[in-house]
């Protein structure tokens, strides 16, 4: 729920938050949405091969990506997304 309150306040700067399922059916990820009222875009990478392919060695990981597809941060593990210093971290990174 705090990565969600962050896409909404990313986006008001236009920041775009998307997640990713890994290893999970389409079935559980729409049911885990639901339940947890998820807005943000989810993506789907039921054999990790996206996953591989962004060099994800551990999960939850974090990335900013630029517009033109350059990562510009990554993190390994989990964040408070409800914390304010990170997110005027991240809106500084644009």
């Amino acid at each position: 729920p705090s990565l969600d309150r962050a896409a909404e306040t990313l986006a008001a700067d236009g920041g775009i938050v998307v997640g990713s399922a890994v290893g999970e059916e389409s079935a559980t990820v729409a049911e885990y949405r639901r339940r947890a009222e998820i807005d943000f875009p989810l993506a789907l990478d039921p054999d990790g091969e996206a996953s591989a392919a962004w060099g994800v060695r551990g999960l939850p990981t974090s990335f900013i990506v630029r517009p033109n597809g350059k990562i510009q941060y990554r993190i390994v593990g989990g964040l408070d997304w409800s914390d304010p210093e990170l997110l005027e971290e991240l809106r500084a990174l644009r």
